[in-house]
């Protein structure tokens, strides 16, 4: 949808005005598509990592899952800070309650999300404790 959102939001002027914020900053549409984007791809990989059943059919690329997991949960966590900060070309700052929600369990689901991805970071015994805690937070 996103490939071809140009010419549909010329042939359909009303799918133009919901899906086109005009007041929105350029940089802002896209932290906010890198966010809609992110989010879905980030659930399916975990998931994909976490459940035994997809194991056996993904085993050959349970690797190249867990680094794109990874790398994207960093880039995920980059843009929705950047965003719950306040973004210098946000059209408005945010509630402080969702920068404060938001901004928390970014923090806690990334810095678990690291502790899994590189253990030797971490003490042996945070294993377990941050396997449960990023499932929880995400």
């Amino acid at each position: 949808f996103l490939f071809f959102r140009d010419r549909l939001l010329t042939r359909y002027p009303a799918l133009r005005a919901i899906l086109t914020h005009r007041r929105w900053h350029r940089l802002y549409a896209l932290e906010h598509g890198a966010f809609i984007l992110s989010f879905p791809l980030l659930m399916l990989t975990g998931t994909a990592l976490y459940f035994e059943a997809w194991h056996r059919t993904l085993i050959a690329w349970l690797a190249q899952i867990q680094t794109f997991h990874s790398w994207l949960g960093l880039v995920f966590a980059a843009v929705v800070l950047v965003a719950a900060l306040g973004s210098p070309v946000a059209p408005k700052r945010p509630r402080w309650f969702d920068c404060l929600l938001t901004g928390f369990l970014t923090t806690v689901v990334t810095l678990s999300g690291v502790a899994l991805w590189k253990p030797q970071l971490v003490p042996a015994n945070w294993d377990a404790i941050a396997f449960s805690v990023h499932g929880w937070a995400s």
